[in-house]
């Protein structure tokens, strides 16, 4: 079958993708804004709030990546500061319930953090399956509804009490307490 080496071509560079993401970047990247920025936050706020101020930082550090896209003009960088803060608000709160709702497993978060680059980047699985403008919309409006999905699920879970359990149950040191 002809297409069968092509199509298999394509699912190794798609897992060459995935494991190169997974190891060489958003491993790292994770153990900084959710194993540290993010749970600190996490002691102060609730996680939808944490996720929110992780957002901003999280956000300008992706921005050489919107200069190396072409985008050069200031007007043009701060719309696309302002876009990608608003995805990472719902990406970084999707992250933290993947944190909350696997007892705060780095290993979760960095692979939901890969699949949702692999699926949404332009050189990802989704890009290659949908084509055009909205592609980056559709991304987002589907991360939005698994969000809500998990939110529901764990809503329970969201709050700095849990926090302080799951950061009890690792031995990490006395957490802050919101109010304080």
């Amino acid at each position: 079958m002809p297409g069968g080496a092509s199509r298999s071509a394509k699912l190794s560079d798609e897992l060459v993708g995935f494991a190169a993401g997974f190891l060489l970047a958003n491993l790292w990247e994770e153990g900084s804004w959710a194993g540290f920025m993010q749970t600190r936050l996490e002691r102060r706020y609730n996680l939808y709030r944490a996720a929110a101020l992780t957002a901003i930082p999280f956000a300008a550090i992706h921005m050489p990546l919107q200069v190396i896209n072409g985008v050069t003009s200031p007007v043009a960088l701060l719309a696309a500061f302002a876009l990608l803060t608003v995805l990472a608000v719902v990406v970084r709160s999707l992250l933290g319930l993947v944190l909350r709702g696997s007892g705060n497993s780095l290993l979760a978060v960095a692979l939901t953090h890969t699949i949702f680059n692999r699926s949404n980047n332009t050189d990802g699985i989704v890009a290659k399956l949908v084509a055009g403008t909205h592609r980056q919309l559709a991304a987002l409006l589907a991360t939005a509804l698994v969000l809500m999905l998990l939110g529901v699920v764990l809503r329970r879970r969201t709050d700095p009490a849990e926090r302080a359990r799951l950061d009890a149950a690792n031995g990490e040191g006395s957490p802050v307490t919101a109010g304080s």
